[in-house]
């Protein structure tokens, strides 16, 4: 007689972690939103910047953004909080997903994450959307306006053109961010709030497993935009790809056979000839040369 093989499932070990669900679906649903509501932060910062110059550097300041963006991360806290207590490990017989929602033990808290909390969480992001949509449109306007001014003085390296030159590469990286994150993020959360409002797939197994398959395209999107992040800012920043090869091309720094600054018996501190170089600027090494402050 044949003996049947033992099957194999892969969640089996995992099966009362409940905590690492919750760690999952908390840490994974604010840092994909933070994405999101910090490019509309960074989205608004230059176009009341372009729009308002004069007026830039009062409102656009360090401080106020630290304000905007802990506001922005209480307020994710706040949305989806609940979440680190209600994600548990799902039941044996499922084997789709590894994490799910527990409704059960509470009738009230139920209605919210059923009724409530997908359409506050994507009306949020809607708006988002706009807003990044809008200032964008704002941003391009005047970056092609600076282009079609870019012959006035051309050929002269004055500061204001290299100012001028580092602004509108500033403008290109976030825009080309901000299209990444409404490609990326969009279609999940259209999907999450159709669903909910319209039953997009029945119960049957062809439906369901069209219904895995778009959730497991639109969701992986949400990957994508975090992980192509790096390699857009390297595409289209020169200043970022500067900054980037100065840290890695770094060479440790040596001292010379000059004289350095001691201090004498009485703390003071004797005057020297030189302080300590770095071989590459020695030789010109292109990984020690200046570079630009990060964007």
């Amino acid at each position: 007689m044949k003996e049947e093989m033992p099957q194999f499932n892969l969640f089996d070990d995992t099966r009362e972690d409940h905590v690492m669900c919750a760690f999952f679906d908390f840490f994974g649903w604010v840092s994909s939103n933070m994405g999101v509501f910090l490019t509309v932060a960074m989205t608004v910062d230059r176009s009341l910047a372009i729009q308002f110059p004069l007026k830039a550097p009062t409102l656009c300041t360090v401080k106020r953004a630290q304000y905007v963006t802990g506001g922005l991360f209480l307020l994710e806290v706040l949305k989806d909080g609940h979440l680190a207590f209600t994600s548990r490990v799902v039941p044996i017989e499922e084997t789709a997903e590894l994490c799910e929602v527990d409704k059960s033990f509470n009738e009230v808290y139920e209605d919210f994450y059923d009724n409530y909390w997908p359409y506050i969480n994507n009306i949020s992001l809607i708006i988002s959307f706009v807003v990044i949509i809008i200032g964008n449109i704002i941003i391009t306007m005047h970056v092609k306006r600076s282009e079609d001014s870019k012959d006035i003085g051309e050929g002269s390296k004055t500061q204001s053109a290299k100012g001028s030159s580092k602004s509108r590469q500033l403008s290109v990286m976030l825009i080309i961010d901000s299209a990444s994150v409404i490609i990326c993020t969009l279609p999940f959360s259209m999907y999450v709030m159709l669903h909910q409002s319209f039953q997009l797939f029945d119960d049957s197994p062809e439906e369901r497993g069209k219904q895995s398959l778009v959730f497991a395209i639109t969701f992986y999107l949400l990957y994508v935009n975090r992980c192509a992040n790096f390699f857009l800012y390297c595409l289209s920043g020169a200043r970022f790809r500067n900054t980037l090869k100065e840290i890695l091309c770094r060479k440790p720094q040596q001292f010379n056979d000059s004289t350095i600054r001691v201090k004498n018996t009485r703390g003071n501190v004797s005057s020297a000839s030189s302080v300590f170089t770095t071989e590459g600027q020695k030789g010109g090494n292109v990984c020690t040369s200046p570079a630009n402050p990060p964007v």
